[in-house]
This record gives structure tokens, sequence and C-alpha cells, in this order.
């Protein structure tokens, strides 16, 4: 009988207190710069075309467009544009002797190249 009443108080003990909730900080980088998106996009893609380290790669002039159409004003006449104004950069690249204009669109996601001399 002792035994059993010795059990009953046991479950009858206030439960223990809930530890609070602590903040776990952010595991999410902050939301980059689109400008900074586009130019580390057509660094990128200047390095695979040429089979260079990315830091061999120079930016130059980096300027805000408009272009005419979603090829970015780089199609070519086999290419579909749609006719559409799409915001984006125009990027010089300079590498091995050589300017490389790359054109994208406002967050880097779509990159071309538009000449090189």
């Amino acid at each position: 009988l002792i035994f059993l009443l010795a059990l009953l108080l046991a479950g009858c003990t206030a439960p223990s207190a809930t530890p609070e909730p602590t903040a776990i900080p952010s595991q999410t980088p902050a939301p980059q710069d689109p400008q900074e998106l586009a130019v580390q996009a057509a660094v990128a893609a200047l390095a695979y075309n040429l089979s260079i380290a990315e830091d061999s790669i120079e930016v130059g002039e980096v300027q805000a467009v408009d272009w005419p159409d979603s090829c970015l004003g780089a199609g070519t006449g086999s290419m579909a544009c749609q006719q559409v104004i799409t915001p984006g950069y125009k990027i010089l690249l300079k590498a091995g002797g050589k300017t490389y204009e790359y054109h994208t669109n406002l967050n880097g996601s779509s990159v071309m190249l538009s000449s090189s001399y």
C-alpha cells in the first residue's frame, strides 16, 4: 500500500518548467544587390568560356540598361526574342588583353556575350 501511495505521489508532482525558446540565428544570407549578382554572373560566364579563374577577370564599366528585347539586345538572326523591354546591365570585362561586353537581365539569371574587342 505504501508503495502504491509513493507511485501516486510521484505522478502528482508539478511538471518541470518548460524551457524558454531561444532565438536561432538565420542561416540565410542577406539578399545581394541585383547589380552585384549580374556582375558575378557575367564574370562566371566569361571565366567558364575562357577556362580561366574568375579572379583573373577585371570588371570595367557597369551600366544599367533597358534592353529592347528578351535577348538583351545581343540576339542573332537565328534566335527568337520577345519584343519586351528587359531591364538589366551592360558589363565590360577585361581578360587576356581583350575587352568583353556582356549583357544581363536585372538579376543576372540571363547573360549574353554581345561583343569582344
